[in-house]
């Protein structure tokens, strides 16, 4: 009879009792074999015991995934099952050096593992071979550590771990040599059978999953904890709540001192948002309907933050919910900025009405400046011309230059009020982006200064299709103010050489540029340059009102970007500017 025929024997008896009862009868009728029957029969309940002592063992396992538990419960479940003396856990470092993390030790027998207890396994045949015969999965069972072939100082390592026998077998985490599970006899030496290394095996590999288990939860608690994200599962029949780690930090409670509860989580909840959240728990419960919705809790220092919640109701097959889970991620930031932005439109909104009265404002201003202020003007110069004409015989030398002197600055005054317009407009004028080819413009512009002062010689350079996106028309008004410049400040030359062209800069940012080879300016008043009115030379010297470079920089900054200049006295200047509007 094989050990199959009697393993079904023992199914077919209803209790250990009734088996035993077998026995006696089969021992009546068989008399000499029976000694092999009850070997067998003891063999095979040996069996069964371990089998259902590994399901026990496993199934504690995957009951928990913290590894200090899991390696707790574990060790002295295997220690009891094989009735050794001790069981330990040992693990790899990166370097194949290693320690003891977990054990279970028959009492009277020196601890491996404690809390001030850190031992060493200093065997540098598993470094130097990078975790030896176990990285192979082989197994290492030992009956005699003297009979083994062991060397000395592995001898001596295990003499001072009190042992004389031991089974070791690997524990993998995927492909990667993670550790090792080990059975120790230290009361005696010990014949290991098949079954109890199988059964180790086993249990090393349940390890492993384990591990893999609880280093995933890890990272996920982590990846949570960075994303302030929390979860937490409900159970309505026992209205038992469990929260991760992360929903304990939510709320600002210690998961060691607080056991977490429904009427725990509603106290935490802000009234005004409890009957919004009570009343989506309750379609959950009763229609199951998953629920989200923002609120606010109050934390445990006072503060207020917003929860971004959301509840899954679980039911069971008789279709009854059973559960709520789900999860909350915390969106205080966000719903501060949302406030900020809120107030931030507002004062947008008051600033855009602010600044439509100030537009109101100016263009009465410049509608006063067109025609109140030519009024008066138009009448001194007039008046003036026709003393000119009518008393010059009449006026001496004095009095003839005093009215040449008053007509000068009555026009000097009219252009400034035309400048003080034409800034004014565009400031305030509506702008139209298109590609704008500025070439054709500086050639354009060029050709009309050349047209006016025919006697001047001016060498012209100009890169050809230089393409930009603005508004054409004041783009247009940038590139005559800077031309402009460049024409009067070179008229002083000889042959007066312009150039117009692109250039880059150390951050291969795209620069345009108006170049000349004119009088320059002194870099030490270069913050003066695109001031309304500022002037680096005299009337005298060089015409104009000062309002041409505010000009230019102020439709510049209109399309986002930034104008400057560099120049040396007597050599020339160069205007650069960008275009950031796109």
């Amino acid at each position: 009879m094989d050990l199959q025929q009697l393993a079904k024997l023992r199914e077919l008896c209803k209790d250990d009792a009734a088996f035993e009862h077998l026995k006696q009868v089969l021992a009546a009728t068989l008399d000499s074999p029976f000694i092999a029957i009850t070997q067998a029969l003891a063999q095979t309940q040996q069996q069964l015991e371990r089998q259902q002592a590994l399901a026990r063992v496993i199934s504690r396992i995957r009951e928990n995934l913290d590894l200090a538990t899991i390696f707790q419960i574990s060790t002295q479940e295997i220690c009891q099952l094989l009735n050794v003396d001790r069981v330990a856990v040992y693990r790899f470092n990166p370097d194949w050096s290693g320690g003891f993390v977990a054990e279970y030790v028959v009492p009277g027998w020196l601890p491996l593992v404690g809390p001030d207890i850190h031992t060493i396994w200093e065997d540098t045949y598993l470094q130097e071979t990078l975790g030896g015969r176990y990285r192979q999965q082989e197994t290492f069972a030992v009956t005699n550590i003297y009979q083994a072939g062991l060397m000395d100082c592995h001898v001596a390592l295990l003499e001072k771990f009190q042992a004389k026998a031991f089974a070791i077998v690997p524990i993998f985490v995927g492909q990667t040599l993670w550790g090792l599970l080990a059975a120790y006899q230290n009361s005696s030496f010990r014949q290991w059978e098949l079954g109890e290394i199988e059964l180790l095996v086993q249990l090393g590999e349940q390890f492993g999953v384990a591990i893999q288990q609880s280093e995933l939860l890890a990272r996920l608690q982590e990846t949570q904890r960075l994303a302030r994200i929390g979860n937490w599962d409900y159970d309505l029949s026992t209205q038992t709540l469990t929260w991760s780690d992360e929903t304990y930090r939510l709320f600002g409670l210690d998961p060691t001192q607080v056991e977490p509860s429904y009427t725990e989580f509603l106290d935490r909840v802000h009234p005004d948002d409890r009957p919004a959240l009570l009343d989506a728990i309750q379609q959950a419960i009763e229609a199951g309907i998953v629920y989200e919705l923002d609120l606010r809790i109050i934390h445990t220092d006072t503060s207020i933050r917003h929860l971004a919640m959301k509840g899954q109701p679980f039911r069971n097959l008789a279709g009854q919910v059973t559960r709520l889970f789900g999860a909350m991620l915390d969106i205080t930031e966000r719903k501060q900025a949302e406030i900020a932005v809120q107030t931030l439109n507002q004062e947008l909104s008051k600033s855009v009405v602010e600044l439509t009265a100030v537009n109101r404002e100016l263009e009465a201003f410049s509608y006063s400046v067109s025609h109140d202020l030519r009024a008066p003007l138009r009448s001194i110069n007039g008046y003036s011309q026709a003393l000119l004409e009518d008393c010059w015989d009449r006026l001496d030398e004095a009095g003839q230059r005093y009215l040449q002197r008053i007509r000068a600055a009555t026009e000097r005054m009219g252009e400034l009020i035309d400048d003080v317009l034409i800034l004014s407009r565009i400031t305030r004028s509506d702008m139209t982006f298109q590609p704008v080819n500025l070439s054709e413009l500086v050639q354009e512009i060029l050709t009309e200064l050349q047209a006016i002062n025919p006697d001047r010689q001016v060498t012209c350079t100009i890169q050809a299709n230089v393409i930009a996106w603005g508004d054409r028309t004041l783009l247009k008004v940038l590139l005559l103010n800077l031309l402009d410049n460049a024409w009067k400040f070179t008229s002083k030359q000889p042959l007066a050489q312009i150039e117009f062209g692109t250039t880059k800069d150390d951050n291969s940012k795209l620069l345009y540029f108006v170049r000349d080879d004119g009088t320059g300016f002194d870099m030490t008043y270069a913050d003066k340059l695109f001031g309304a009115f500022q002037r680096l030379h005299s009337v005298q010297e060089f015409s104009g009102t000062g309002i041409g470079l505010a000009t230019a920089q102020r439709i510049v900054h209109r399309h986002g970007g930034q104008i400057w200049g560099k120049s040396t006295i007597g050599q020339g200047a160069t205007f650069f500017f960008t275009l950031e509007v796109k």
